[in-house]
């Protein structure tokens, strides 16, 4: 099945957040400061992965070209607020 694909959660527990990271590679730039400080980008075929730290909790949004590629943080228990495959 071909199309896009997103999923993301604004209140990702931390150590659910690294599950969700666990088999991404991290894109290497310097963390951004903006909007969540820091802001990481991870990657996988196909997907990208928005981490945006903050005091309690993580900010995940992921975006995917198909249903496939988000099988990474699908396998992840998180309370999804959005996930469309």
């Amino acid at each position: 099945m071909t199309g896009s694909a997103l999923a993301g959660c604004g209140a990702t527990p931390p150590e659910l957040a690294d599950q969700l990271t666990a088999t991404l590679q991290e894109v290497p730039l310097a963390p951004w400061h903006w909007p969540a400080d820091p802001t990481r980008f991870f990657v996988a075929p196909d997907l990208v992965l928005y981490h945006g730290t903050y005091s309690d909790h993580v900010e995940i949004m992921c975006g995917a070209r198909t249903s496939a590629a988000l099988a990474p943080v699908a396998a992840v228990d998180v309370s999804w607020d959005v996930f469309y495959d």
